[in-house]
């Protein structure tokens, strides 16, 4: 019989919600554009009446306006986004088709907008070079790399001005400057957890929110984001997340966990500081002591 005290247990979110990770990544990238109305973006998109809404980013842009990231120098008026999180397969040339054929001509056709004012961008994890393969050897596709982690899809023989602008993000390659996106992974090192956790959760003076971002990054990092990060910053994080209420069961564990081992090793530090002979003063500098 069961006992009408017994507490249930604690769900664990079965899956992380990489979408909206991902499009509070964009919107945080593209704070000040946001902010000064040159660009909207739309989490997802109803296609037609009878298909639920897809999980597309829908980024419109004002046409006499130039994005400065690597990513958004392709921009044009209207943008249609696809994310795919570092937990789905590869990408390949089905998917591929799906966005360029399908979610492309299907919002072409129902905003009565040309492709020549559209561009498609597909972020992807890790490089697809199976699909770029494909794309060169099989289709009439040439690749060009434009920067880091940045991959124009060109159809030969066709003006840029007279077609619709491809290009493939692989965020694994990009620059720092585009932690949120190139960090929204499980596990990662040490050295980009130092990194994450210099992020704020809301930019207010963009008005804009990284809590979904967030939210993933612990469910995926949660351990060793509490043992790496400084604990001042640390703990600051997860006074702000417990407010949002963003901190769950597993991931409170988690944290106390990673600031249990992370006092311990940092006493450990501290004594081979003080050993080395230097003083309690310079301990509490370098230390960051309050």
């Amino acid at each position: 019989m069961k006992n009408d005290t017994e507490q249930p247990k604690p769900k664990r979110k079965k899956t992380a919600t990489y979408h909206d990770a991902a499009f509070a990544a964009f919107n945080y990238l593209l704070r000040k554009y946001v902010k000064n109305g040159d660009v909207t973006l739309e989490s997802e998109h109803q296609l037609s009446k009878r298909p639920p809404k897809i999980d597309i980013i829908i980024l419109k842009k004002n046409k006499n306006v130039e994005i400065e990231t690597s990513w958004g120098k392709i921009f044009r008026e209207y943008n249609i986004i696809e994310y795919k999180s570092p937990v789905d397969s590869l990408l390949s040339i089905s998917v591929f088709n799906k966005v360029i054929y399908g979610y492309v001509g299907f919002y072409a056709s129902q905003e009565n907008i040309k492709l020549t004012d559209m561009t498609a961008t597909i972020v992807c994890y890790n490089r697809p070079t199976e699909l770029f393969n494909v794309l060169k050897n099989e289709l009439n596709y040439k690749i060009l790399r434009k920067e880091e982690g940045i991959y124009y899809i060109l159809q030969k023989g066709l003006p840029k001005e007279k077609s619709l602008l491809i290009q493939i993000v692989v965020s694994s390659e990009l620059k720092d400057s585009d932690l949120v996106l190139k960090a929204l992974r499980a596990k990662i090192d040490e050295a980009t957890a130092r990194k994450v956790v210099e992020l704020p959760i809301e930019d207010d003076d963009y008005l804009v929110s990284l809590s979904s971002w967030w939210e993933v990054m612990i469910l995926e990092n949660g351990l060793i984001l509490s043992q790496e990060a400084n604990m001042n910053k640390w703990g600051t994080l997860v006074k702000e997340m417990k407010k949002r209420g963003l901190v769950g069961y597993y991931e409170q564990k988690w944290m106390d966990e990673g600031i249990e081992k992370g006092v311990q090793q940092g006493v450990q530090n501290l004594l081979k500081y003080w050993e080395s002979g230097h003083s309690l003063e310079e301990a509490k500098k370098k230390f960051a002591f309050s």
